[in-house]
């Protein structure tokens, strides 16, 4: 009786189908989870992959922005991801400025549902773009005032003349009256001129007109790799009036003061002026070939009184490698973006004036002081501060000349054109 039943219940396939079915559900299911996960990922990546192009482009036109520099790079990139996609991860970018390409990569995590029973963990899912460009320099600016607000933050008075006929002159701040020009023989020439703000000029001249829209430029100069200072060689140094003498290069603590009449040569290489102002009175005589003054730490200044006359040119690459200083190549006068920024610059200028390299004065305002023809037959001479005014009846020049290559002209202070493309 048993037999019979239990060969009854082998041979009866009532109900297969409900078995089967029964059988095969739960991986079929599984199966379209899969392919819901996987999906899901792959969606995911192409996210990523249109964030890591589109902030690598971006990034890469930001160098048509005068001195944007590796770090400002990154953090476009970064802040690009950022304002546009949540992608709770990890966000790299490198910048070669060598092999002019820059890479953004992209981690993200994705938190697997039917994946989850055989990987828990979330999976990371990244993504590279990399952008190569090329890199055409135009148009070098040698005069910028770098205050973004306030009026006048490039002020003329008197006859003062800006002579930039080969160059560029920028000023950044978004005031109806930026640029004043007072009294009708103040003139602004140049072979650019770019304000984002407004010009309050009378009947004084600029020339060409501004241009139609101005975007800021950031500091140039504000990441430039500086020197570090070693002790002190000097501490309040002395000049006394009508004394001549041979400087040579070191670490001048509470600064240089040159007394009236006195007649100095500064020997080639690198000045460190620390916690201190660089000045002279009166009528005395400043001649240096081949050197650079850089200034750091509290009460930094540079004051020449009217009558002193100077004729500086800055460290060539060899020099400021022989320095120790290779970064300072090309400058006269460079201060530290962290220093003290309460103390004014000034100096005079005249006939006697010669300059050649760059005036970078960093977010700090300077005046200039000046009669007749300032700074004639220099190929390549720039000014760099937060504000600038300019009094007298100085006619000062700059320029930096096609074809100089005496000193480094840094390619910050050029106009950038930029050509990216994708390489992958």
């Amino acid at each position: 009786m048993f037999r019979r039943c239990l060969r009854k219940f082998l041979r009866d396939d009532g109900g297969n189908f409900a078995t089967t079915f029964g059988m095969l559900i739960f991986p079929v299911m599984f199966l379209t989870g899969l392919a819901v996960d996987f999906s899901e990922i792959q969606r995911e990546r192409w996210r990523l992959q249109e964030t890591a192009d589109s902030s690598a482009f971006f990034a890469v036109k930001e160098l048509e922005k005068a001195g944007q520099t590796e770090g400002r790079l990154k953090n476009e990139a970064k802040n690009v991801v950022a304002s546009n996609f949540d992608i709770g991860g990890e966000v790299i970018v490198e910048l070669n400025t060598a092999t002019n390409r820059l890479t953004v990569q992209l981690t993200s995590q994705y938190q697997p549902t039917f994946l989850s029973l055989m990987h828990p963990d979330p999976l990371p899912i990244s993504v590279i773009a990399e952008v190569a460009y090329g890199a055409q320099y135009t148009g070098a600016k040698c005069f910028m005032s770098l205050s973004e607000t306030g009026k006048g933050v490039l002020n003329l008075n008197g006859n003062a003349v800006v002579d930039a006929r080969n160059c560029g002159v920028h000023v950044n701040s978004n005031s109806d009256d930026a640029v004043d020009l007072n009294g009708n023989g103040t003139e602004i020439i140049a072979k650019d001129n770019c304000f984002v703000g407004g010009v309050q000029s009378g009947y004084a001249r600029i020339y060409p007109p501004p241009e139609e829209v101005c975007h800021v430029l950031p500091d140039p100069f504000e990441e430039h790799k500086k020197p570090v200072p070693g002790n002190c060689n000097y501490t309040d140094y002395k000049v006394n009036a009508n004394k001549t003498v041979t400087l040579s290069p070191g670490v001048y603590c509470g600064g240089i003061s040159i007394g009236s009449g006195a007649n100095v040569t500064f020997s080639q290489g690198l000045y460190v002026i620390k916690d201190g102002e660089f000045k002279t009175t009166g009528s005395a005589s400043l001649t240096g070939e081949g050197v650079t003054f850089y200034f750091t730490g509290d009460d930094v200044a540079l004051n020449f009184s009217g009558g002193t006359t100077f004729h500086l040119v800055a460290m060539n690459l060899n020099q400021a490698t022989a320095a120790g200083a290779p970064s300072m190549a090309g400058f006269i006068v460079f201060f530290d973006p962290q220093a003290d920024l309460t103390n004014t610059s000034a100096f005079s200028g005249n006939s006697s004036t010669y300059f050649e390299g760059v005036l970078y004065f960093g977010r700090r305002d300077v005046t200039v002081n000046g009669e007749g023809e300032i700074n004639t037959g220099s190929p390549f001479s720039s000014l760099i501060a937060d504000t600038i005014t300019l009094n007298g009846n100085g006619f000062i020049n700059f320029r930096v000349d096609e074809g100089y290559k005496d000193l480094p002209v840094p390619d910050e202070l050029f106009t950038k054109i930029i050509t990216p493309y994708l390489v992958r």
